[in-house]
């Protein structure tokens, strides 16, 4: 990501000093008392409600299903080896062409993020917008004797993209089909002596990913998933979101459409709605701290007032258990947002935790 340094302007020489003109002492950091936590009340920004879905069920293209079914059977872990999986096109009821495609995709316990927003346009092309974070990065700089720099904010990349219909057209298809498909693993008839084998597996792969589809009459379909892979019967949803997320992944990384990247900051308007969209419905869904964790990272380079109440009543959630890095990722996050920063002393060192966190709550939950 570009550097975000400021060329300084030439010094002129300094003028020689003059016995008459005593030195003077750089003034001293404001104190902590004078903070104050300044925000204005603002709505937040939340997806539409999806209107329900009616009509007659469009069939799923052939090698779209067969394809499918093949990834599935490949990626499902067996309940029963003797049993019967069956996979089934489902219901897509969705007009023509989407109208919104929002993928979410993040790797486990300190994992990279990627929030992918794609808009389709009068000409049939795809507007997309693209936030990649990794809030647990190594930045230059930081000081990890310093709970608040340790715990800042990660490395965050802003970019958009026009995609044409043809460029989309595979991936929108695989899309419909992966958020409407069935699958049902059925046991296998006992044997002679009344019995079955059933076998029990598990992965270290932990990861979340959502889908949400729209066409142009507001009816969609959303599916999350968070958790290990191969996890029983919620495998019907993991399963297909995990060929989702790697869909994208796919996408991302072909050099024909990286070309067409334009690099953003975090002032993008674009950028920060759909951060504050996915912000509000991942906490309306109660997704698991660690995901939850990202978000608020992000918070402190693409939120604005409107996460504030959010901020604080997390804040507020600590009680009187031990401060925890969330709590540190929020202050931090109030800091850049209301401009309230007691993080450190006159002196610039690391204030205690919860006096922080104490002091953070005070000033900022009066509203």
């Amino acid at each position: 990501m570009p550097s975000r340094g400021v060329p300084q302007p030439a010094q002129e020489p300094a003028a020689a000093p003059t016995a008459s003109v005593p030195d003077v002492a750089p003034p001293a950091p404001a104190p902590v008392a004078e903070a104050t936590c300044d925000y204005p009340a603002e709505a937040p920004a939340r997806f539409d409600e999806l209107r329900p879905s009616e009509g007659p069920c469009r069939a799923v293209p052939g090698p779209v299903a067969r394809e499918l079914r093949a990834e599935i059977r490949e990626r499902w872990a067996r309940s029963w080896p003797k049993g019967r999986l069956e996979i089934r096109g489902g219901c897509d009821r969705l007009g023509a062409q989407p109208s919104s495609v929002v993928i979410e995709s993040c790797e486990g316990h300190g994992g990279a993020l990627t929030l992918a927003r794609f808009d389709r346009q009068a000409d049939g092309a795809y507007d997309l917008v693209l936030l990649e974070y990794d809030h647990d990065a190594r930045v230059a700089g930081k000081d990890d004797q310093d709970p608040w720099q340790a715990h800042a904010s990660g490395p965050l990349a802003v970019r958009r993209a026009r995609l044409d219909g043809a460029v989309m057209a595979p991936l929108l298809e695989r899309l419909r089909a992966a958020a409407h498909v069935e699958i049902e693993e059925h046991e296998p008839p006992p044997r002679k002596d009344n019995s079955f084998v059933a076998t029990a597996s598990g992965s270290s792969h932990y990861y979340h990913a959502a889908l949400r589809l729209v066409d142009d009459r507001g009816r969609g379909v959303q599916h999350v998933f968070t958790g290990h892979e191969g996890t029983g019967h919620e495998q019907k949803l993991g399963v297909p979101l995990a060929i989702v997320a790697r869909d994208l992944d796919t996408l991302l990384a072909d050099p024909a459409v990286r070309s067409r990247f334009t690099e953003l900051g975090a002032d993008d308007p674009a950028a920060r709605d759909l951060f504050a969209r996915v912000f509000w419905a991942a906490r309306a869904r109660g997704d698991e701290p660690w995901y939850v964790d990202q978000l608020l990272g992000m918070t402190a380079l693409l939120g604005s007032a409107q996460h504030m109440p959010a901020l604080v009543e997390q804040l507020r959630a600590s009680g009187e258990r031990s401060i925890t890095r969330t709590d540190i990722v929020v202050v931090n996050a109030i800091a850049a947002l209301a401009g309230y920063d007691v993080r450190h002393d006159a002196s610039g060192k690391p204030r205690p935790l919860a006096s922080v966190v104490a002091d953070t709550l005070a000033a900022c939950e009066k509203r």
